[in-house]
């Protein structure tokens, strides 16, 4: 269970803070992918050997329902506008959409070769399904379910990063050493960046707006411009980079190298590495906490999760989990981490309480004196807080996959509101972080 000590003296406020293991599942063979079910509170779980999903109860953690699925399930997506989940399978070549209220299948829809990865764009309410077997990309209409269009990209697709303030899509091309750009709108391909090098990973990092991408063979991370498409940098990494995360709350990406076991750290404002963080062997897969301002690690080689500490690029904690750690899912509303054990059919669940750290200055904004108004919103709302001093503090909105999506400094030495216009946010669930000092509240909003 999840607790917090708050101790108040003179000038000084303590806070215990620890992750733990909190209960292991056991869902079923190959677990591949999870995916967090913001309004229902729910998590899923592709089991690719077992042919099923497994539904998590993300308020108790417990079992809720395995459900049938195709032939190798392997990348999931959530819908927040029509509440709906949906599950490529590899081996069927077919994409099954879920009513995520009721766990039942709606539609099981026929898309490219080797579907491999899924992505939701939430203004225009489509799914891209990236087909790394047919070297095309099947885009669905989040409503009815219906194929809009097949585009087509570069050889041997693999993932796939939206960047929410141009509407560009981009495509990794893994055997194809390039990056194709995808306007959303009309679904007509902008460009192909050509690497020279073959991509395995793909992120946006919404503070510069610039895609990073890891060249596994160069042993590098470019950055690409996400307005010019242009190749901005080329970042030396460690060995095998397979796996990135974007940390726009201190304007970092973290990038895990499988070769050397380390997590190289970048920052966004200079484009060159800032630290180095050893974890342990064959680092997998990474997730950004903003609550926490962490990031985990899966590291798969070595059935463990490493915490690392973003303020000062530290390992706070490793953790041991089950066989062969491969995806990350994190459950903003619990701040649990969820972690599918490929090797063993199960999923650790870990829980991230509040750390053991020092401040010198007494809380200028309490849990008490910080509301959102009104919450579900259907416009705008105002952030209504109380601050004592002019310090700067700091506001900022994230979509439930940790991606920063507004960004506010404020100044104010008085009680305050502060009106904020979510457009052209869509519906869903997001994450308001305000953060004062050293002290930072975080709060759950519902736009309508």
């Amino acid at each position: 269970m999840k607790s917090l000590f708050v101790l108040f003296i003179i000038g000084l406020i303590i806070t215990i803070q620890a992750q733990y293991v909190d209960t292991t599942l056991v869902v079923g063979s190959g677990p591949a992918a999870l995916i967090n079910n913001t309004r229902e509170n729910k998590v899923y779980c592709a089991n690719s050997e077992a042919d099923s999903l497994t539904v998590i109860d993300g308020v108790n953690n417990t079992i809720l329902s395995h459900i049938a699925v195709g032939d190798g399930p392997w990348a999931l997506a959530y819908n927040e506008v029509s509440n709906k989940i949906y599950c490529a399978n590899r081996q069927a070549n077919t994409v099954t959409v879920l009513d995520a209220v009721a766990d039942t299948i709606l539609e099981n829809i026929t898309v490219g070769n080797s579907p491999q990865f899924l992505i939701w764009q939430p203004v225009a309410n489509k799914v891209y399904c990236v087909n790394s077997g047919s070297d095309n990309v099947t885009v669905i209409d989040g409503t009815n379910e219906r194929i809009i269009a097949t585009i087509a990209v570069g050889q041997n697709p693999i993932a796939a990063a939206l960047n929410s303030t141009s509407g560009k899509l981009y495509v990794a091309n893994g055997a194809g050493n390039s990056i194709t750009v995808i306007d959303v709108e009309n679904h007509s391909v902008i460009t192909t960046i050509d690497l020279g090098t073959p991509p395995q990973a793909i992120a946006w990092h919404s503070t510069n707006n610039q895609l990073y991408v890891a060249a596994i063979e160069a042993e590098s991370v470019y950055a690409l411009d996400g307005v010019s498409n242009a190749i901005n940098a080329r970042i030396a990494v460690g060995s095998q980079p397979n796996a990135l995360t974007s940390n726009p709350t201190n304007n970092l990406i973290y990038c895990a190298n499988f070769g050397d076991g380390t997590a190289t750290v970048i920052s966004g404002g200079t484009n060159t590495v800032v630290a180095v963080v050893s974890v342990q062997a064959n680092p997998y897969s990474l997730i950004y906490n903003p609550n926490t301002n962490k990031v985990h690690c899966a590291n798969a080689g070595a059935n463990s999760v490493s915490v690392i500490r973003c303020d000062h690029n530290v390992v706070e904690i490793t953790l041991n989990v089950g066989e062969i750690p491969y995806a990350l899912e994190i459950n903003l509303a619990q701040n649990t981490v969820y972690v599918a054990n490929y090797g063993d059919g199960t999923v650790t669940v870990i829980q991230d309480v509040i750390g053991i750290e020092e401040s010198a200055q007494i809380s200028k904004i309490t849990t008490q004196n910080f509301s959102i108004i009104p919450n579900p919103a259907n416009g705008p709302f105002r952030i209504k807080y109380e601050a004592r001093n002019p310090d700067p503090i700091s506001l900022q909105l994230f979509n439930t996959c940790g991606q920063l999506m507004k960004s506010y400094q404020i100044i104010s030495d008085q009680t305050d509101e502060f009106l904020i216009n979510p457009a052209p946010l869509g519906s869903g669930i997001y994450i308001i972080r305000l953060k004062s000092g050293s002290q930072v509240i975080t709060r759950k909003l519902i736009l309508n």
